[in-house]
């Protein structure tokens, strides 16, 4: 069952009246500013632990200090669109064990792009780094 509506982001990115986001990041909430195909490895780490938790959503296209909706640039929209859900679910199987649930969505609110990941929650906990990424492991 997809978790991933416009109205559940819309409501994730409401505003408050001085223009700051109502929602905070939380054990499952997560903002990006923008979203880059290098950056796939930070992602996952945080696809392990939404998945490890309740679940959770990332987000892109807010800024961190302060947190500001500006969307995604048109460079960001492409390498999202770009995105093979396949191969990512290959590279998330071959690095963590067991299996990370995860869905994408694209969506244009107020004329801007935000992009969208949502994690399940694992019904298997804990999901473990099987493998070595870089130098770092087990992250």
């Amino acid at each position: 069952m997809t978790k991933i509506s416009k109205e559940k982001i819309e409501a994730l990115l409401k505003l408050k009246d001085d223009k700051s986001l109502y929602h905070r990041e939380s054990r499952d909430l997560e903002f990006k500013e923008q979203f880059n195909l290098a950056g796939l490895a930070e992602y996952f780490r945080d696809f392990a632990a939404f998945s490890n938790c309740i679940g959770g959503y990332l987000i892109f296209g807010v800024t961190n200090s302060p947190r500001k909706l500006v969307g995604l640039s048109d460079s960001s929209v492409k390498q999202f669109e770009k995105i093979d859900p396949e191969k990512i679910t290959g590279y998330l199987l071959d690095i963590f064990s067991p299996d990370i649930q995860w869905e994408q969505e694209l969506f244009q609110i107020n004329g801007k792009h935000f992009g969208v990941f949502y994690v399940h929650e694992s019904k298997h906990k804990p999901i473990i780094a099987k493998k070595r990424r870089g130098s770092r492991s087990g992250d």
